[in-house]
């Protein structure tokens, strides 16, 4: 089917349409029905380097006196300098933060018609609205234009992972903010025990648990013990938040961090590789971390042992009697592969990662 106009705008002509042709079937029947934006993703200019040739020019042009001064754009991370395409394109150009301004205004207009439709159609305190997203964004921050594959190997900064989460039910949810240790996968059984009595057979071993307290103003005490964590995965990069606002991140082959939230929230100080009190919470941290992994995740299908770049998956993974995909699984990675690891050590003669290239040679 081909539509013209602006993505944004189709995609929530299209949820409109579906809600309001269920509401006048049957109104009286629950529904549930997920309205996924590709915005503000890129391009952020059209062919012409321009916002406005992208992005509706009314959206662009509230941005005209804005000078983005809440957003430096930091020198090139060295980790994008061969593998950050939209790094190169964006850093520094201002066309393309207006292009993503404009994109997040735009959606969220059309997230205000939606409201609109709901109440128009009288059912705005029957139904639970959730806003959120898959990952964050970097517009400059830490040298970079992008989420988690703004590089090679995958970045997990807090500008890369943090997300927005509003639940919104008038009546039944008070309007307020909270901050905790909350993880994408929490959402799920969240949405599961709002709707009604419902519980998970004891044999399936849950990602993520339902956080229904914090919704009604109360204190969720799992979430609130010492060892509480949030963990976070990027193919070969994993990490883990810990309640002490401590961040840890390992990788296959690459460089490995360590941030202290309290001290430099922004991250701009890997300590890491510092000696003392900072190794035993980097092991500690991880330790953990991969234990909660093997808890949770299918050892043949796990992003940790398979050739995850971070530039999309092609198709489903399947395996040789080896134990290798039987086709490339994921898009190629970038190329100069001896420029992909400028951290210390770099990753040539790593077993590992001498695996990961040859399985691009799998037929």
């Amino acid at each position: 089917v081909n539509v013209e106009g602006y993505i944004t705008d189709i995609v929530t002509d299209d949820a409109i349409d579906v809600i309001s042709n269920h509401v006048k079937t049957g109104k009286e029947k629950p529904f549930y029905h997920s309205v996924h934006y590709t915005a503000p993703h890129s391009p952020y200019t059209g062919k012409d380097g321009k916002a406005s040739s992208m992005h509706p020019p009314r959206i662009v042009d509230m941005y005209a006196n804005c000078t983005f001064s809440f957003l430096p754009q930091e020198k090139m991370s060295p980790y994008a300098e061969h593998t950050g395409g939209l790094t190169r394109e964006c850093l520094g150009n201002r066309e393309c933060l207006l292009g993503y301004y404009s994109a997040v205004t735009a959606m969220d207009e059309n997230v205000g018609r939606l409201m609109a439709t709901l109440a128009s159609l009288g059912i705005d305190e029957d139904t639970l609205v959730v806003f959120s997203s898959d990952h964050g964004f970097n517009a400059g921050q830490h040298g970079l234009w992008g989420k988690g594959n703004a590089v090679y190997p995958p970045n997990l900064f807090e500008t890369s992972v943090m997300i927005p989460l509003t639940f919104r039910h008038k009546g039944s949810i008070m309007p307020g903010n909270t901050r905790d240790t909350v993880n994408v996968v929490d959402i799920g059984p969240t949405l599961l025990e709002y709707a009604g009595n419902f519980s998970y057979p004891s044999s399936i071993n849950l990602a993520g648990s339902s956080f229904l307290p914090l919704l009604h103003g109360g204190r969720d005490r799992k979430r609130e013990d010492a060892y509480s964590m949030v963990c976070m995965e990027y193919g070969q990069t994993r990490g883990v938040f810990s309640r002490q606002y401590m961040k840890a991140i390992t990788r296959q082959f690459g460089h490995q961090e360590l941030y202290y939230h309290d001290l430099d929230p922004n991250e701009t100080t890997n300590v890491a590789l510092s000696t003392g009190p900072s190794v035993v919470d980097f092991e500690l941290s991880i330790t953990r971390m991969r234990s909660w992994f093997s808890l949770i995740e299918d050892p043949y299908l796990s992003g940790w042992m398979l050739p995850v770049t971070g530039r999309g998956q092609l198709r489903a993974v399947t395996y040789n009697a080896a134990g290798q995909p039987n086709t490339p699984a994921f898009s190629p990675v970038y190329p100069h592969h001896s420029l992909q690891c400028p951290a210390k050590g770099g990753c040539e003669g790593n077993d590992l990662y001498d695996s990961f290239l040859s399985w691009w040679d799998v037929d």
